[in-house]
């Protein structure tokens, strides 16, 4: 049986698809098939898929700005006991799945997330993802998503087992991720964070999530489509507040920017006067995570 199932989705990015592709084929532990879900790409993409050979899958469809659409599709295709999801401009490390391979076999797993090198520019920072929570699902509520797609794999039979596939509304698009994830810590499953970066995730100009307006609008719609039916959340919690949480934390990654640092000073020192409390809070919590990435990165540089 096929160990991993890889699903790509990819639209008008043929270089960095094989720049992928080739951490794909690099990968020590070798059974695995790739799924290329291909939203009608106008360049080359086609040609560079046929250099990789027989382990590939090539489809395609047209998601109309709807990538939920070509990650279903890759499921429904997938014949691997374990999905991982891969978006086409980001990189594995040439390890990831021997890793997940031998977790796996040690432990009874769902989900298992790793940790990942980001890069903005010329800047590499490490994210680490989770960790896990007694109340999982609310904590992804209040503090936004703990996982990464690229970074994630996931059981098949789990997702068979609880007919879960991601949302394909259209308010949801940049988001459908977060929703996923909430979707599933909501039912509850046995979850593993590595802490090592098994990956790397690449922002620029033309990533889905970088137009902030977009994706905060799409945060917005899955916040409250899962407050709609959840009697224990309009009770406790108010969603103004998590987006003041969002907002807030996007001024403070934006504050040290040199293109807009007048401006972003500005926003930051009227919110902090206006919310003092609340952004002390706010900064508090902040200034853990980004102790928490920073001991690991000092401990992961050398790989």
């Amino acid at each position: 049986m096929t160990a991993f199932s890889i699903i790509i989705p990819t639209y008008n990015q043929a270089n960095l698809l094989y720049r992928c592709l080739k951490s794909v084929e690099q990968q020590t532990f070798k059974n695995y098939e790739v799924i290329i879900i291909d939203n009608y790409s106008k360049d080359n993409t086609s040609k560079i898929v046929k250099k990789f050979g027989k382990k590939i899958k090539y489809f395609k469809l047209r998601n109309h700005g709807v990538i939920a659409k070509s990650r279903n599709l890759g499921i429904k295709k997938s014949k691997g006991k374990w999905i991982c999801f891969l978006d086409s401009d980001d990189t594995w490390m040439t390890h990831k799945l021997q890793k997940l391979f031998t977790l796996q076999k040690q432990s009874s797993l769902d989900i298992i997330c790793n940790a990942e090198w980001v890069f903005k520019g010329k800047k590499k920072k490490l994210w680490v993802y989770g960790p896990e929570d007694k109340n999982f699902y609310l904590k992804m509520i209040l503090k936004g998503n703990r996982f990464s797609t690229s970074g994630t794999s996931i059981k098949k039979g789990f997702l068979k087992k609880n007919k879960l596939f991601f949302s394909e509304k259209k308010s949801f698009a940049t988001c459908e991720d977060y929703d996923f994830f909430l979707r599933i810590s909501k039912l509850g499953c046995n979850k593993k964070f590595i802490n090592e970066p098994l990956g790397s995730h690449f922002f620029h100009s033309n990533s889905a999530s970088h137009n902030y307006t977009k994706h905060r609008k799409a945060f917005i719609s899955v916040l409250k489509f899962h407050f709609s039916d959840n009697n224990f959340l309009k009770k406790n919690f108010c969603i103004n507040n998590i987006v003041f949480r969002y907002d807030f934390k996007s001024l403070c990654s934006d504050l040290f920017s040199l293109k807009n640092f007048i401006k972003n000073f500005i926003e930051f020192s009227k919110t902090l006067f206006k919310n003092p409390f609340k952004s002390s809070i706010l900064l508090l919590d902040f200034t853990l995570i980004k102790f928490r990435n920073i001991f690991f990165y000092i401990k992961f540089r050398g790989l």
